[in-house]
């Protein structure tokens, strides 16, 4: 459905008469045979505010002025001697695990070069790297990799499930700490287990190693947890994997919500997904677990709150998570 061509001012044109007639956007998205959200980003990035509305001929300058300035900022980077800007790259990407996100905001933040890079700038630099026979794109938080499809696994019945349809929504949720998203991560041969835990609102982050992923090994790790810590409690978000089967007799002692996704959509813990995703960079699938010490796991949870997160307006989780118990005090 998707095209991988730019949007043309014809198609602008479009998306500009389509909005005075209140149309959605998933309708123009269609009608153009493009996807909704590159219906979203265009009008998001391309409206002038000046104007107060989509404009199709000012968006389209916008967008040729910015192919301008991606130009410019491609340059840029190529004035940076190699030698430090692959110093640079390694220290960022490599050892601190960050993205080229990352990457520019601590430049930027620490003023350690007189240009203002953009992160497209250093995925270019190291796509040519790799046309050229380097490496350095290995640093990436997806190693170049493509996903592959999974089998899908047999479903535990778990029962008095509330579904996350019956949640409130993201936004509110985002109001105030204390709504969890929570899932399993899977050792070697699916003999050891981390339970890792991403509150909504803040990106705060605990891992927990678990000997076994049983039900009652789970809900005795998370009892533990919440009453021997300070960190807010008022509801939990898991996918429907039978560690999570004792959800009931949780929610009834600590009075809490517990919803359900529904099956086969992870996105639907998106977030809780993608702070998988930075863990397996600490430990790439085939790990072992039962290696790692207590104190080696907290340390890369550790790495994880106090990383600046974009979604945070580049706050730490940690910081972020100590002003909402702040201001709920």
């Amino acid at each position: 459905m998707a095209k991988s061509t730019h949007l043309t001012l014809k198609d602008r044109q479009y998306i500009e008469i389509r909005l005075s007639m209140n149309r959605k956007k998933s309708e123009i998205a269609k009608d153009l045979k493009r996807t909704k959200s590159c219906i979203s980003k265009e009008i998001k990035n391309n409206t002038d505010p000046l104007f107060g509305f989509y404009s199709a001929l000012r968006a389209h300058n916008i967008h040729i002025e910015r192919i301008k300035q991606s130009r410019h900022k491609h340059a840029k980077i190529n004035k940076i001697p190699s030698e430090k800007l692959h110093e640079i790259l390694r220290r960022e990407l490599g050892v601190n695990k960050g993205s080229p996100i990352d990457l520019v905001h601590v430049l930027r933040a620490e003023d350690t070069i007189n240009l203002r890079l953009s992160a497209q700038s250093v995925y270019r630099y190291l796509a040519h790297d790799r046309l050229q026979g380097g490496s350095m794109y290995k640093m990436l938080p997806r190693m170049g990799r493509k996903y592959r499809r999974k089998a899908k696994a047999v479903l535990v019945k778990i029962k008095d499930k509330i579904s996350i349809d019956l949640r409130p929504s993201r936004d509110i949720l985002k109001l105030e700490a204390g709504h969890y998203e929570i899932d399993t991560v899977f050792g070697k041969d699916q003999e050891s287990f981390l339970l890792t835990i991403v509150d909504i609102a803040t990106l705060y982050t605990i891992i927990i190693k678990l000997p076994n992923k049983e039900a009652a090994t789970t809900e005795k790790a998370l009892a533990e947890l919440f009453t021997n810590t300070l960190l807010p409690l008022k509801s939990i978000t898991s996918d429907n994997g039978g560690e999570f089967a004792n959800h009931k007799s949780f929610s009834n002692k600590f009075g809490i919500s517990w919803y359900f996704c529904h099956p086969y959509c992870s996105w639907e813990r998106g977030m809780n997904e993608n702070t998988n995703g930075l863990i397996r960079r600490h430990f790439p699938k085939g790990t072992d677990f039962n290696k790692f010490s207590e104190v080696e796991i907290l340390a890369v949870q550790n790495i994880l709150n106090n990383r600046h997160r974009k979604r945070l307006q580049f706050e730490t989780p940690k910081d972020a998570m100590v002003r909402m118990l702040g201001q709920a005090a």
